[in-house]
């Protein structure tokens, strides 16, 4: 699990020490619950991000297309003059 140090107001650490005593919990896993709820309110309504993410289709290429890989030649103009379609 990761650490970080963050700024909070006295009435924000006041509030959370009480609720995490009347809970039986600790501050810190209250602050992980909010997190987590801050970063559930704010993912997409689809699977856009996770298809971004990963790559996928954008408007700078076609799906087929790999962005690190040269288009085939359609016509086979292949430069040793064998007709056969080049990378």
């Amino acid at each position: 699990m990761g650490q970080m140090r963050i700024q909070l107001r006295e009435e924000q650490v006041a509030a959370l020490t009480a609720l995490a005593a009347q809970r039986g919990t600790t501050v810190s896993d209250l602050v992980r619950q909010g997190v987590d709820r801050l970063l559930a309110d704010e993912q997409p309504p689809d699977d856009t991000a996770d298809v971004i993410a990963l790559g996928g289709p954008s408007d700078e290429h076609d799906a087929g297309e790999d962005a690190t890989e040269p288009p085939i030649e359609e016509h086979g103009s292949a430069a040793d003059g064998t007709g056969e379609p080049s990378i």
